[in-house]
């Protein structure tokens, strides 16, 4: 038989408002008459009954502590540090700020005041008597991290974790390193070749011994949970050992295939407009070659699916006998801590782009393709195009309904650069710029000025309707200048297209694989504010543009911020707070409901076909006790048996709300309860009869607990939750709002209102907001009479 708690009850009234507000004295001894109460102390400072506490918990006298104040978080540390050496579990103290629940309204009689006062208190002792002594969880962790992409990002997180002692491995699903930065011929503000910087990087890596690179390869499964994860990836056969290939060449000489020359540039990726290279003369390439800018390993691949059927040209002439052309796909698996997405961006399809002659014109070209033609490899094929009269058009296919209907903020900087780049190469160039608006942030609005004040460059506030093919195989154009009113007419060498940014192809299907939650536009999901590295999976982090548009700068720290978070999922050791949730398997019928509903996939089912919990996955939101029908899943330290017996002194204490309508607000502690604590404090009128308890989530609610608090006589309650995405859980404000609704049918078979429930979205600083529709629901439920319920 378990013995009976022995509650310690500290009341620290810092400034004496309390005791002006409400008879301390008699309140204090009221409390001390209450059941399972073993001591209350009402000291001049926090040092001081921190003494006397410690006593009484060496003594055995009390086992837990509801502390009556407002202490900061500071001094709630500093008290349960001071009084775990004594013995007090931390899970076992509470706190009560009478203050945010509003007592100190002097415009309510005084009675109303002590009677509202001593039923938080008993509330609160209801929850702490049903307490359970609670310890972190500890979980394996693999010291090890998956980084899913080589771009820059992927590169810049593995070097992080490599640094921190982590073993990395970097797994690319191309032949080359680099991803879309290595296709560029310059980086702003410095203008340095970006292989600089890539080659660094690689060097860095390549001289850890904790870094295993594998291009070539993709991840097909995932096993485990955060902290040990088993990856499956599958890496492409290359054709080629790279141990003896040495780069000659000779085997190009003899290959029969010639392949596009833009399509040789993108590897793997279709060509986007191949007539503008064969325009620009760049030579055709073969089906054996260099696997890009930033080839890893250094040996050259085939692309054996160019090759003629039985050709094996290329493996009799390689005097290495490097040749490999039975080489299969292979699988191998990877065990991981956590999992970086790093997967990058492609390019809008520009062929969508009808209007302006893309695929029909060889002088209509990408940004990305122009930055082909500005590097030295692709100058002289630059010049062939006699560019004298260039044209750029902004937002080609962004901020457009039909199209992509945001603005990828890079596109203007970077056809900034690219304009004074060309004019470096051609400084008697006529170079104009169409768009809808300059967005050129922080200190590249140098650049912008810059340009601007260039001779020859023309910024025109406008789209050309379309671009019609002259008989020269020039473009025209024609468009009217917003500012001056003035058409311009012009003939173009050359057209370029500033396209928009889209998720890779790789990122879209890995988000598939692994269940991620869609973010906006197919990017990865992820709370900008509070986890702005996070892809809606534990231990899974996005970084770069696979998160949202981002220039390289971005993309960096992106990278480095994904590295930071996911460093303790590898420290050996996880370890979790304790709130995970129970499942009692003698109520649970097998619903499913809390893996339907479960925010971070953290549910699975066993062998019996019950739901099972994995640990390390699981965010301790509670949505899933909100979500079982059965109240089968409780969540420690905030049970529904807490919450419960909580709701039930309010019934039986009903009578302190007078007259006014009774209400019980549920308020999501990230958000609604916050504001609701900011209205008491700052004195705004709130119902003398509303009384307020924090949820973790108010997807946590169980409509259990509310048609309870109905039934024991409670007028109304009043649902406080993120408004729309903003929930810290992804999904807790919107399943709360959706089982608020559902509760209708409920009710009425209690012959109850709907109204009397009520879900409300609230931010932090939304206290005023709070006041108002807190005043305005009790009202509603003065005009719908008391709850027939409330005797």
């Amino acid at each position: 038989m378990s013995l009976a708690p022995r509650i310690g009850l500290l009341a620290w009234d810092q400034g004496q408002a309390l005791a002006q507000a409400l008879d301390w004295p008699g309140l204090l001894l009221a409390l001390g008459k209450q059941k399972d109460v073993k001591l209350v102390l009402a000291p001049t400072s926090l040092g001081q009954g921190r003494a006397e506490l410690a006593a009484a918990l060496a003594e055995g006298q009390v086992e837990r502590l509801l502390v009556l104040g407002a202490p900061s978080h500071t001094q709630r540390q500093d008290l349960l540090a001071a009084l775990a050496p004594a013995g007090l579990n931390p899970h076992l103290a509470a706190w009560l700020d009478l203050e945010a629940e509003g007592v100190l309204d002097l415009g309510l009689p005084a009675a109303q005041r002590q009677k509202k006062a001593l039923t938080l208190v008993k509330m609160h002792l209801a929850l702490l008597r049903l307490a359970a002594p609670l310890e972190p969880v500890e979980a394996p962790a693999t010291r090890a991290a998956l980084v899913l992409g080589g771009g820059v990002a992927g590169l810049e997180a593995a070097k992080r974790l490599a640094a921190c002692g982590v073993e990395v491995h970097l797994a690319e699903r191309a032949a080359s390193l680099g991803g879309r930065v290595a296709q560029l011929s310059g980086l702003y503000p410095l203008g340095c070749d970006p292989l600089c910087g890539l080659v660094v990087s690689l060097r860095e890596l390549c001289a850890n011994g904790q870094v295993h690179i594998h291009t070539l390869s993709q991840l097909t499964d995932l096993a485990g949970a955060p902290g040990a994860f088993s990856a499956t990836l599958s890496r492409a056969p290359r054709f080629v050992d790279p141990e003896l290939c040495n780069g000659c060449g000779q085997c190009a000489t003899v290959c029969p295939v010639e392949v596009p020359a833009a399509q040789a540039w993108w590897q793997d990726e279709p060509p986007v407009n191949p007539r503008a290279f064969a325009l620009a003369g760049l030579k055709p390439a073969k089906a054996i070659g260099p696997g890009g800018p930033l080839a890893f390993p250094p040996a050259w691949r085939v692309r054996r699916e160019l090759c003629p059927p039985g050709c094996r040209a290329c493996a009799e002439a390689c005097p290495s006998r490097a040749l490999c052309l039975e080489q299969g796909e292979e699988h191998f698996t990877i065990e991981a801590g956590a999992l970086i997405l790093a997967t990058g961006w492609d390019p809008y399809p520009l062929s969508r782009l009808e209007r302006w002659a893309y695929q029909q014109s060889p002088r209509v070209v990408g940004n990305l393709e122009l930055e082909r033609l500005l590097s030295p490899a692709g100058a002289a094929a630059l010049a062939g195009m006699e560019p004298r009269t260039v044209a750029f058009i902004q937002c080609a296919g962004s901020r457009d309904q039909a199209h992509l209907p945001y603005c990828s903020g890079v596109c203007c900087s970077a056809s900034l650069k690219q304009a004074r780049r060309l004019k470096e190469l051609y400084p008697d160039l006529l170079c104009y710029v169409f768009y809808q608006d300059i967005r050129t942030l922080g200190f590249e609005e140098d650049l912008y000025r810059q340009v601007a004040a260039l001779p020859g460059v023309v910024l025109v506030r406008g789209l050309p309707a379309q671009a019609q093919l002259l008989e020269d195989g020039r473009l025209g154009i024609r468009a009217e200048d917003a500012f001056s009113g003035v058409e311009l007419k012009l003939r173009l060498d050359l057209l370029v297209l500033a396209g928009g940014m889209t998720p890779s192809a790789g990122s879209v299907e890995l988000a598939a694989r692994l269940g991620l939650p869609p973010g906006p536009h197919g990017f990865y999901w992820s709370h900008p504010q509070c986890r702005p590295a996070d892809s809606g999976r534990n231990g899974i982090f996005a970084a770069g543009c696979g998160r949202e548009p981002m220039n390289v700068t971005r993309s960096l720290e992106s990278a480095a911020l994904a590295a930071c978070h996911a460093l303790p999922l590898m420290s050996g050791q996880v370890r979790l707070a304790p709130h995970l949730p129970r499942l009692d398997k003698g109520k649970c019928d097998q619903c499913k409901r809390c893996l339907e509903e479960c925010p971070a996939g953290a549910w699975s089912l066993d062998e019996r076909g019950f739901p099972l919990l994995a640990p390390t996955r699981c965010r301790q939101c509670g949505v899933c006790m909100g979500a079982c029908p059965l109240a089968a899943i409780s969540l420690p330290g905030s049970t529904i048996r807490q919450m419960a017996a909580a709701i039930e002194v309010l019934g039986d204490d009903a009578a302190f709300a007078g007259q006014a309508p009774l209400v019980l607000a549920l308020l999501c502690q990230n958000d609604a309860w916050l504001a609701a604590r900011q209205a008491a404090r700052a004195g705004l009128a709130l119902p003398p009869g509303l009384v307020m308890l924090p949820l973790t989530c108010a997807g946590a609610l169980n409509n259990a607990l509310v048609a309870d608090a109905l039934s024991l006589g409670v007028d109304g309650v009043l649902i406080g939750g993120c408004p729309g995405q903003q929930c810290h859980y992804r999904t807790g404000g919107e399943l709360a709002s959706r089982r608020a609704r559902d509760l209708g049918g409920k009710l009425t078979q209690m012959r109850l209102e709907p109204q009397r429930v009520r879900f409300e979205p609230l931010e932090v600083g939304q206290a005023e907001d709070f006041a108002r529709l807190a005043a305005g629901f009790a009202q509603e439920l003065k005009a719908l009479g008391p709850n027939p319920f409330r005797m």
